[in-house]
């Protein structure tokens, strides 16, 4: 009797202080400007800290598990370094004339964001959500199909064996 009592209070307890546990996912997500490089520059071209620049695109983006979701904001041009983590937006329509000019540079009026942040990532996330629809509404037929086999009355054949 005591163990059956001290069994007692000690699953009693245990259960007062443990805590639930469940299973949660993990959600990596991003948001913020985003730098990419438009165009190599000759190694002459040096931020104030000796760094090289290169001629760069500048946007926001949302991310999630680091595919691009969606690009806003304003585009715009930026001389970025080599490592991508500084950056300058002071760029003037007279520096892009004269890389155009003196370096034979083909930059457009307007920055262009990449195929891969602008469009691939819809892509891969619409092709995600599709596979998820189709394999659930497969999966739920699949369910509904296997009760009623089990309730089929067997044949004849079946009976006599």
């Amino acid at each position: 009797m005591k163990k059956l009592l001290l069994s007692l209070v000690l699953c009693g307890s245990l259960a007062l202080v443990s805590t639930p546990a469940a299973a949660r996912g993990v959600i990596f997500y991003s948001t913020g400007e985003h730098l990419d490089i438009f165009q190599k520059l000759p190694a002459d071209f040096e931020f104030e800290d000796g760094d090289h620049m290169n001629l760069g695109v500048m946007y926001n983006q949302f991310s999630i598990m680091w595919i691009p979701v969606w690009n806003y904001g304003e585009t715009k041009w930026a001389y970025v370094n080599d490592a991508k983590d500084a950056y300058d937006d002071n760029v003037t329509e007279e520096e892009l004339e004269m890389l155009r000019t003196e370096y034979a540079y083909d930059i457009p009026d307007k920055p262009r964001i990449g195929f891969w942040d602008s469009i691939g990532g819809k892509l891969v996330w619409g092709a995600v959500i599709a596979g998820v629809v189709l394999f659930g509404r497969n999966k739920k037929d699949d369910d509904e199909e296997q009760p009623e086999a089990q309730n089929e009355e067997p044949s004849e054949e079946e009976e006599q064996v």
